[in-house]
């Protein structure tokens, strides 16, 4: 089997558990308000969703809800203040990521340079994949398998 040029991980829900602090943002989200917290159950089924599954839950309103663009960007503030707080990473995610950083490196070779650029060119695969999901569906917000196996053949494609 041929060693693969590239890794690509989903960091959120895949690598990292950030329900807690999601649920977290939309409690606080509800305190503000003088509502009372509910329970992480409650908010769990929505973490795929985003800000918009988050409100929702917290604040039971729609998208097309007048209020919405607002509270939408209260839990984003308060997501981003709390974001790692009681985020985790996934229990079976450290030995996976050892186990791939112990694998033989790629054979190959480059000039000085090259490798004076390489910080540069590795930060430019983050955005050519951000890029490409975007190119895929510009109004994405939480890539699937699909758009996740759209972006690996367009890496296979640059690498």
């Amino acid at each position: 089997m041929r060693a693969p040029a590239a890794v690509l991980f989903d960091l959120d829900g895949t690598l990292i558990d950030s329900a807690p602090d999601l649920a977290g943002a939309g409690n606080e989200l509800r305190e503000a308000r003088g509502l009372p917290p509910l329970p992480y159950e409650a908010f769990r089924p929505m973490v795929g969703s985003g800000a918009r599954g988050m409100v929702g839950i917290a604040l039971q309103l729609a998208p097309a809800h007048e209020d919405f663009p607002a509270a939408r960007d209260d839990f984003l503030r308060r997501y981003e203040a709390r974001m790692t707080r009681d985020t985790r990473v996934f229990d079976e995610i450290p030995p996976l990521l050892d186990r791939l950083a112990h694998r033989p490196p790629l054979q190959f070779s480059y000039s000085d340079e090259t490798e004076a650029m390489l910080p540069d060119l590795a930060g430019g695969f983050g955005v050519a994949l951000a890029q490409a999901l975007k190119i895929i569906e510009p109004d994405l917000k939480n890539p699937q398998t699909r758009q996740w196996e759209l972006a690996t053949r367009i890496f296979e494609l640059l690498l």
